[in-house]
């Protein structure tokens, strides 16, 4: 029997993570976007002071990673899950 997965991968990009560290997490995006599997899906939530969901890239690629400009640096673990409820789920 098979059965669909879906993932959300939810990423920190707030001021308090290293470029290096970002840079890791995108290796870590791209390597679960790669291996998600015919029918199944992966989303990704970044968040800092607010979570964003992103959008795959327009050739099918995983998302790419970015700060949030604009936000505040600190992180918001509870914003972000509360927007994963709202908006992905």
């Amino acid at each position: 029997m098979y059965r669909r997965v879906s993932t959300v991968l939810l990423v920190d990009v707030s001021a308090s993570v290293s470029d290096r560290q970002l840079e890791a997490a995108q290796r870590w995006v791209d390597e679960a976007w790669a291996a998600r599997g015919a029918g199944n899906t992966v989303e990704v939530v970044t968040f800092a002071g607010h979570p964003r969901l992103l959008a795959s890239a327009d050739d099918g690629r995983a998302p790419r990673l970015a700060r949030h400009e604009g936000d505040t640096a600190e992180t918001d673990i509870q914003a972000a899950l509360d927007g994963i409820v709202r908006d992905v789920v």
